[in-house]
């Protein structure tokens, strides 16, 4: 089965070699109430995040192609359509993540799936079965 990031053709092999389709990965840690948070955005857009200090430890776990971008160290504040959310998240508004954009590369049916569980209102459970 084809890898299918290298498929998708918002991360085809020419936006990869070309800096000027694909800007560097922007790298930041937050300082957040329950611990460091580090997260990796490009093109304006968060590709991905944890709860850790160590950057390396969530770079690694990317696809090659998304790993094959230069990492470029950020501030916070050079990401500010990451870092309000993410402060009003903390001070109480649990729909601020919701404004975040998002990007998860896999099959068709990974991005309904997201839509999906981004539905679920902060609070509720539900149940698939």
């Amino acid at each position: 089965m084809p890898d299918p990031v290298l498929a998708d053709p918002e991360l085809s092999p020419a936006m990869l070699a070309d800096p000027e389709l694909s800007p560097a990965m922007l790298a930041t840690v937050v300082d957040t109430p329950i611990g460091p948070l580090s997260l990796l955005a490009q093109g304006g857009r968060l590709i991905a995040g944890g709860f850790t200090a160590d950057l390396a430890v969530i770079h690694a776990r990317l696809s090659p192609p998304l790993r094959a971008l230069p990492l470029e160290s950020a501030g916070p504040g050079q990401l500010p359509w990451l870092a309000t959310p993410l402060a009003a998240y903390f001070d109480g508004d649990l729909r601020a993540l919701d404004a975040i954009p998002v990007y998860q590369p896999g099959p068709p049916s990974r991005p309904r799936l997201w839509a999906a569980l981004r539905a679920v209102p902060p609070g509720r459970t539900l149940s698939y079965a």
